[in-house]
């Protein structure tokens, strides 16, 4: 009878979580569970809602950079992201994180439904984009290095 009681008393406040976020039951459901685990890899993405349950190809946990906080994305709020704050195509905002979490080109293909090629091509494009990345903030970070040794010297002056 305790065991029942618990059970309903559960269900009832994942389904009032899930009224109150205008999540789904399962999406609530999987909030809870990764709150209580404090799993390395969340469960839910932190913008829509979706697991992967709900139709999410992938949920990629990361540390949010501007606040330090450990947060969830899925695929698509991901692509979202990266074409938002990145010079990546659209498609290629939307290849990326399903590279980064191991997918194969035919997957990706098959999943985004475009061609095996394009999405050969476009990875090609992505990593070359990541090295022009990185060229761009060794060069950034040796400015800074020597604007900060030009600034030392006129303070000590």
């Amino acid at each position: 009878m305790i065991n029942n009681t618990m059970e309903r008393n559960d269900t009832d406040l994942i389904e009032r979580i899930a009224q109150e976020h205008g999540l789904s039951t399962a999406s609530a459901k999987a909030v809870v569970d990764d709150v209580q685990s404090d799993a390395d890899v969340a469960l839910v993405c932190s913008e829509c809602g979706d697991t992967e349950d709900d139709g999410a190809r992938v949920v990629s946990a990361f540390t949010d950079p501007r606040d330090g906080e450990k947060r969830a994305l899925c695929d698509s709020c991901f692509a979202g992201l990266l074409e938002s704050r990145t010079m990546l195509s659209p498609q290629q905002a939307r290849i990326l994180p399903l590279m980064l979490a191991g997918w194969g080109p035919t997957e990706i293909a098959d999943a985004l439904g475009i061609d095996r090629p394009n999405v050969s091509v476009q990875q090609s494009k992505i990593r070359g984009r990541v090295d022009e990345a990185f060229e761009q903030l060794e060069e950034a970070r040796s400015t800074l290095a020597v604007l900060e040794d030009l600034t030392n010297v006129e303070t000590n002056q």
